[in-house]
This record gives C-alpha cells, sequence and structure tokens, in this order.
C-alpha cells in the first residue's frame, strides 16, 4: 500500500504547503497482507539497458537473500530457507525492466523490509558494468491478522473525516492508495 499524503494549509496571513511523497529513484513503499496471500513486491527500472543481475534481499538477513537471478538463471546458493519454493520473479524475462518479486504464501515471519536491486550492461567502447550499490526500491512488508486492514482502511476514513471539520484553518487532504500487492 503506497500512501501519498498532500496537506496544503492556508491561512489568513501566508501559505504554507507540506508535500510529504516518498519518491525517488529509490522509492520505498508499505504494504500489508495476510497470512496465505501471494503478493507481489514491485520493483523495476526505466531503462532499455539489459539488466544481468536481479537481487531481492531483506535487511534483517544479513547475508542470506530472497531471491538471485543472475541472466536467465535464478540461484538459489545462499537463498534464505524460508524462501525456497515460495518466490519467482514476475516477469522471468524482465521486460520492460520489470523485476518485481511475487511471494507465495506469506507468512508472519515474511514481515520485514525487502530490497530490489539490480545490475546492468551498459555498451559502449569498453564493456563495463554498473551496479546499484543502494536499493532501487525498498518495501516494508506487513503481515498482519486477517480483519486487521479494515481497521487500517476505517482509521483513514476517520482521519479523513476530522480534517475535513476543521473550522480555524481550510485544510486540504488528498491521500492516494495504490495497491502494489496482488491479493
Amino acid at each position: 500500500l503506497e500512501t501519498s499524503i498532500s496537506l496544503f494549509v492556508h491561512d489568513l496571513l501566508s501559505l504554507h504547503c507540506f508535500h510529504i511523497h516518498i519518491y525517488t529513484i529509490q522509492q520505498v513503499r508499505t504494504g500489508c497482507s495476510e497470512p496465505g496471500d501471494t503478493v507481489t513486491l514491485p520493483c523495476g527500472v526505466h531503462s532499455n539497458i539489459s539488466i544481468i543481475v536481479v537481487e531481492w534481499s531483506r535487511t534483517d538477513l544479513e547475508t542470506e537473500y530472497v531471491f538471485l537471478q543472475r541472466g536467465s538463471r535464478s540461484e538459489s546458493f545462499n537463498e534464505h530457507e524460508s524462501f525456497k519454493n515460495r518466490v519467482e520473479l514476475k516477469d522471468r524475462e524482465k521486460k520492460d525492466g520489470d523485476v518485481s518479486l511475487i511471494l507465495r504464501n506469506v507468512t508472519f515471519n515474511d514481515t520485514g523490509t525487502y530490497e530490489c536491486r539490480v545490475v546492468q550492461r551498459r555498451t559502449n567502447h569498453r564493456k563495463s558494468f554498473i551496479l546499484e550499490t543502494d536499493p532501487i526500491n525498498i518495501i516494508n512488508l506487513r503481515v498482519v491478522e486477517p480483519g486487521e486492514l479494515v481497521c487500517v482502511f476505517f482509521y483513514l476514513l476517520v482521519l479523513l473525516i476530522c480534517c475535513t471539520l476543521h473550522k480555524y484553518v481550510k485544510l486540504h487532504l488528498s491521500i492516494k492508495f495504490d495497491f502494489i500487492f496482488d491479493f
């Protein structure tokens, strides 16, 4: 669940503009899921340069990773045991730079911060490789009890109503929800 919140506060003396939106080359997204669901962790590069390595990791796993693909082959060496036979790329051919990861049968133990890294080949006079040392996408996944997601949406609805009823300051609140997971 990606949330983008823009707050515009107008008063008589000045105009204050607060814009909170996490969107850079390194995107940070948050999502919730229930045990047993299949989720898609989105990641992609906006380039037609060929992708030669895709790595998905979780920050608390240290040296083990969630998924690694070199060329067209997935590698299970050093893959964390809990992800074996539960992860794959959404598009194995990585068309249009899509390196989103499908995670099946999520459990409470899957809660964590996932990072996507990509190595691309650049052709010029010399062949060289570009390694993005920083993740290009970060997903904060939270696996919750069934029914808990309804509570989150109810809370946001109450927040929206309270902000709308505020009398002294004209407040504009826009909330954008992008469901990043396939339920």
